[in-house]
């Protein structure tokens, strides 16, 4: 079995109606990480082992325990021992008071208001235009049928693109939504990026979880190529994040603001 950094080349075979034909295969691959930073945090993680560094950013600052990257002294990835080892700055103030074990992150819940995120997404909602419009589907066309090379090579992967005022910033893909959006996060993070100028455009399904991720970074307009749920839409309205749906080949749904 051969392997790299993001895929592995497996024995598979081909059923049709002749019978099974041998062939060799690329997967996605899938590994296993526990983030750990000095101030006790313990996040665990299944994911693409590529980008790491960008994946434990927008991990930390979605549970809470950063705000900035320059709460961040050094990461050390350690692929052997299965670890992301993150050195906090000392008397990191986030890191001391969102300290919680992992059954507790798993209950966090969005409050219904007040909720504390980055920006106003009120006021973008409001600004945007049938041109704006226009022009975010027009990208999405560009850049849905543009697959990152884990998926045209596997078939198996999420894309998730920062982008603003017409220009791609960055693209990530990981066998897993979330990862994905943690990712371009994470990079918004080290680049010092205002996230509520930007647009994250995703291949996968918007969920509630997901919808949490894009309140707390204060990102305020979300395309996906896929479906919605009640959860994400209501998430969307309720704290003004602009939600497109099923947007392909010029049109999409939308879902928020409501109509």
């Amino acid at each position: 079995m051969g392997e790299s950094k993001t895929k592995v080349i497996v024995d598979a075979g081909r059923l049709d109606c002749r019978g099974l034909h041998p062939f060799r295969d690329q997967v996605a691959a899938e590994r296993k990480f526990l983030i750990k930073t000095s101030e006790g945090h313990c996040l665990p993680v299944r994911c693409t082992p590529q980008d790491l560094e960008e994946l434990a950013l927008g991990q930390l600052f979605y549970r809470g325990c950063i705000q900035n990257a320059r709460q961040i002294k050094e990461i050390e990835i350690v692929p052997e021992a299965g670890e992301i080892r993150v050195q906090m700055e000392a008397h990191c103030p986030a890191g001391e008071e969102m300290l919680r074990t992992q059954e507790e992150s798993s209950r966090q819940e969005i409050p219904e208001e007040g909720m504390q995120i980055q920006g106003d997404t009120g006021e973008m909602l409001r600004q945007t235009s049938p041109e704006e419009i226009g022009g975010l589907f027009q990208a999405a066309e560009e850049i849905f049928f543009n697959p990152g090379p884990l998926f045209v090579e596997t078939g198996c992967a999420h894309a998730c693109v920062l982008y603003r005022a017409g220009e791609v910033l960055c693209k990530r893909e990981d066998i897993g939504r979330h990862n994905a959006l943690d990712k371009v996060i994470g990079y918004a993070l080290k680049e010092q990026l205002d996230l509520k100028q930007t647009a994250v455009f995703t291949t996968g399904r918007v969920s509630g979880d997901y919808m949490e991720k894009i309140i707390r970074s204060g990102i305020p307009t979300v395309v996906s190529r896929a479906a919605v749920t009640d959860e994400a839409l209501r998430l969307a309205r309720t704290h003004k994040v602009v939600l497109y749906g099923f947007v392909r080949k010029g049109a999409g749904n939308q879902y928020a603001p409501e109509l």
